[in-house]
């Protein structure tokens, strides 16, 4: 049976998040490795971030705006608040004209429309960041000590995109995927919605727009028993507000109808994962947790609800309120005390568009069979947003191999000469049709050279999901400074998509070639402590995460800087990366470091052993990683040393 219940509550309301159930994936898989944008919000002009969990919309999916609240993520602050959001709803109104118990607060005066309460002024702050996440909170307005619906004395931290679609459904001639995290600990008489509705609304008769709750729940008092009451949300509805007869679930009985989708329990207290999905057919789906919960056709996004109607835009809003006047059930008083420790969390929200249903790139020559080399220039045929994405640059010279695309690809002085992959800029990227003869991880080679510091890309598979970690180019500028480094890339058996995607400017690709697949090493890849001297943890002094940065022993106490992450390269050979600084263990003078990952001989280590024991030697000078009886850090030959000996076990 189908649930959505995640794990117990393990963190503070201002702490890190918990992690959802095995339905819900943890932030840690849906975080892209690349830096994430906000994005324009056209399939031209997209973001960098993850695909849509779980699959939803399929593989031809764009991110179009990624929303990733938190001081980690791309709505760092109130100034990336502001300029993405507005406080009030599409119509002007901050309570749902004056349904709603609690009135939107503005962060300040600029901000603020019609008399609007403004933090700090009529309301405590209302809106918090973490480092992963956005938490509003209900307050009272105006110091008062109980909160009424009908007096509208309360306040909340709800908002609405500025960013909207022009249209939607046939109309816009793309498929639609809305995709949102969140939690929320709430109090009585509690408001909450993700939802999309129109610029034009009218009631007569019935509904005449479009209108579409992902998720509304409220905390209605409907008895004197329990189950009569909906405090902590859970329960809930997933329908459509105009048009409801398309929907082929009933949600009467909230209760019944989560059940008949097969889920018999909610706890809103754990982040949960809601998409809705509105394609170019004009059918629907919604969904929570990767679980259909709603679905419908023929739902027309027009002024009147039919296919020849006024066609209307669509907004993007996230209601976090409480009560409303008119509906019985939550329009009671309470103890403005009663808002003490309840809060709506935001992880993410991110929307996504087909790519205009332009076909899928087709390979260039043929799928490149792995192991083989691909040419970086013999990226896929489909041109931009299908195979490839390129920023308009003017200027740019046409190439003669391939002169209608706007990738840039100059003569290669490297050996073999041909042409190479040069212009790069974060969020552009390539797509290449290869056939992997097995599935495995393979050794790749990429040949590249430097045009400015700092250059890198990756490889990414259809999903996704960062397959290679960054790639550089450690050689200096020039037309000569061609070089080879080393990554491993684990794929399935068959044909396949890998994309590169550019991460930052100054660098420049000949080709990659996949080597022979990779036995496994002796410790899999994962997350790992590295305890020598009296059981002390490695760790990188002063939790410092700068190039060049030292290293020390000192007690396990768990932090980020002691926790390193094994990347198998082949045979006993590893990439040893900070987990904190994301900076690989490196020698460099003669010493210990960590400084920039670049697949250096300094920077790749063998680790044998066996029985939670092991030896940590450099592959460049065969010195082993250790430590001399004062529990100072050393590199010396292997002379079979209990401070050559660590204990490598991983972080739970």
């Amino acid at each position: 049976m189908n649930t959505a219940k995640g794990f117990p509550l393990l963190f503070s309301l201002l702490g890190a998040a918990a992690l959802g159930s095995g339905l819900i994936p943890p932030a840690s898989a849906q975080q892209a490795k690349a830096p994430e944008t906000i994005g324009g919000g056209t399939v031209a002009d997209h973001a960098v971030g993850p695909a849509p969990s779980y699959g939803i919309g399929g593989p031809g999916m764009v991110l179009v705006k990624n929303w990733h609240f938190g001081t980690a993520g791309t709505i760092k602050n109130y100034d990336d608040m502001s300029a993405n959001f507005l406080y009030h709803d599409q119509f002007g109104t901050i309570g749902n004209g004056t349904n709603y118990g609690a009135l939107t607060v503005a962060h300040d005066a600029a901000t603020a429309i019609n008399n609007q309460p403004v933090e700090g002024v009529d309301s405590p702050p209302v809106r918090k960041f973490t480092a992963d996440s956005l938490i509003t909170l209900l307050t009272p307005l105006d110091g008062s000590t109980r909160v009424d619906p009908s007096k509208h004395n309360a306040g909340n931290g709800s908002f609405m995109a500025k960013w909207r679609l022009p249209r939607a459904g046939s109309l816009l001639g793309r498929d639609i995927v809305w995709e949102t995290r969140v939690r929320y600990v709430t109090p009585p008489y509690f408001w909450f919605a993700l939802w999309t509705a129109g610029n034009k609304w009218k009631w007569d008769n019935g509904a005449a727009g479009a209108e579409q709750d992902l998720v509304e729940s409220f905390g209605s008092d409907n008895g004197d028993d329990p189950k009569y009451k909906n405090f902590d949300g859970r329960t809930w509805h997933s329908s459509s507000v105009s048009q409801p007869g398309h929907d082929t679930v009933g949600y009467a009985d909230w209760g019944r109808g989560m059940a008949r989708q097969g889920i018999d329990s909610y706890d809103a207290s754990q982040y949960h994962t809601w998409t809705w999905q509105y394609n170019k057919d004009n059918s629907y789906a919604m969904y929570v947790d990767g679980i259909k919960v709603q679905g419908g056709s023929d739902y027309h996004w027009t002024f009147g609800s039919k296919a020849t109607d006024e066609p209307i835009d669509m907004d993007f809003l996230f209601d976090a309120g409480w009560g409303h006047t008119q509906i019985a059930s939550v329009n009671k008083p309470l103890p403005a005390s009663a808002f003490d420790g309840k809060f709506y969390e935001w992880n993410y929200s991110r929307v996504y568009l087909s790519a205009d249903g332009a076909p899928r790139g087709a390979p260039f020559k043929g799928p490149q069979v792995l192991p083989g080399t691909v040419k970086a220039a013999d990226y896929d045929r489909g041109g931009q947003t299908v195979s490839y994405y390129y920023a308009p640059a003017a200027g740019r010279c046409p190439n003669a191999y391939r002169p209608k695309d706007l990738v840039a690809l100059e003569p290669c002085a490297d050996v073999g000469g041909g042409f190479a992959l040069t212009g790069f800029k974060p969020g552009q990227y390539v797509k290449y049709t290869v056939r992997a003869a097995k599935a495995g991880t393979y050794g790749v080679a990429f040949r590249v050279a430097s045009t400015a510091p700092g250059g890198s890309f990756h490889l990414e598979d259809a999903k996704g999901v960062d397959l290679s970690g960054p790639i550089s180019a450690p050689s200096a500028p020039g037309p000569a400074a061609w070089s080879t480094v080393s990554s491993t890339v684990t794929v399935p058996a068959g044909p396949q998509t890998l994309t590169l995607v550019q991460d930052a400017p100054g660098v420049k690709l000949n080709w990659f070639r996949f080597g022979a697949t990779v036995p496994a090493g002796l410790l899999p890849d994962g997350t790992y402590k590295l305890l020598g001297k009296d059981g002390l943890a490695l760790d990188v002094s002063g939790q410092n995460t700068g190039n060049g940065s030292g290293l020390d022993l000192y007690r396990y106490v768990g932090q980020a800087n002691q926790a390193w992450s094994l990347h198998h390269l082949g045979g006993d050979v590893y990439e040893i990366i900070g987990v904190q600084s994301e900076r690989g263990l490196t020698v460099g003078n003669g010493s210990a470091m960590i400084s920039d990952y670049l697949g250096l001989p300094g920077q790749k280590w063998m680790i044998t052993g066996a029985a939670g024991t092991f030896k940590i030697k450099d592959v460049a000078s065969g010195k082993l990683f250790g430590y001399d009886p004062a529990g100072n850090l050393d590199l010396a030959a292997d002379a079979g040393l209990p401070g050559q000996q660590w204990k490598i076990e991983p972080v739970l």
